[in-house]
């Protein structure tokens, strides 16, 4: 049997927050050889200056208090100066076996990476929120970080970082198209599909693309559809 639910946030836990001016609570910046920063202020702001060169990374260490606490989903807000064009994005610790592990051959941890937040040259300060679905924090990059972010395309402000965790909440979700196999079937109204597998199907792990096929938009920007037997 397969069901096909929607995943949404729910309530938040305790925030952790770094700033560049020294207010950290629960997390804070980590200086390696691939991750050196530069201390600036611009526009009156006190921020961290990434992307110097042979630096690309910025790594955030969590507390050892709150590292097992942070498990699961986390809601992580950027506070960055949009000066250029140029994008960024966070990786992080993450349970999810197929994480691509790091390059050069260090497969002692996986990272994952968070969609990519492009900056437009607006010349404001902007906030971006990003979802790390799957951390676990254990401080497994350099340093002992958990976090970092990868910038491209020349220098970055960065004035804090926030990272919440927060609930996921489960829905059944019908009408929903399954591939398994050669095979196509859709879940019925409670999102239960019930499947009986051929003797002279193959053994082994079948990939299950899950998609609707109303077209209603009913998802949130956060929601997925996820398959669970």
């Amino acid at each position: 049997m397969f069901r096909t639910v929607e995943e949404c946030l729910g309530g938040e836990g305790t925030w952790l927050h770094g700033k560049a001016d020294g207010g950290n609570m629960g997390i804070e910046p980590v200086r390696v050889s691939d991750g050196n920063f530069a201390m600036a202020q611009h526009k009156g702001v006190t921020c961290w200056k990434v992307g110097l060169p042979e630096s690309p990374y910025l790594y955030f260490r969590i507390g050892k208090d709150q590292a097992g606490r942070l498990d699961g989903t986390l809601k992580v807000s950027l506070f960055y100066f949009d000066d250029a064009p140029g994008a960024f994005r966070l990786q992080y610790s993450s349970s999810d076996a197929l994480a691509m592990p790091y390059r050069f051959g260090e497969f002692n941890a996986d990272c994952k990476a968070s969609a990519w937040v492009h900056k437009r040259g607006t010349g404001f300060w902007r906030s971006a929120e990003l979802l790390l679905p799957d951390a676990q924090l254990r401080g497994a990059m350099n340093g002992g970080a958990d976090i970092r972010l990868d910038a491209w395309g020349g220098t970055h402000l960065i004035g804090s970082i926030t990272v919440i965790p927060v609930g996921v909440i489960h829905r059944p979700v019908g009408g929903v198209t399954l591939s398994i196999g050669n095979d196509v079937r859709r879940t019925d109204a409670q999102g239960i599909l019930r499947y009986r597998f051929r003797p002279s199907d193959p053994t082994g792990w079948y990939v299950l693309d899950a998609r609707r096929t109303d077209r209603s938009m009913l998802l949130p920007a956060t929601g997925r559809i996820r398959v669970t037997e």
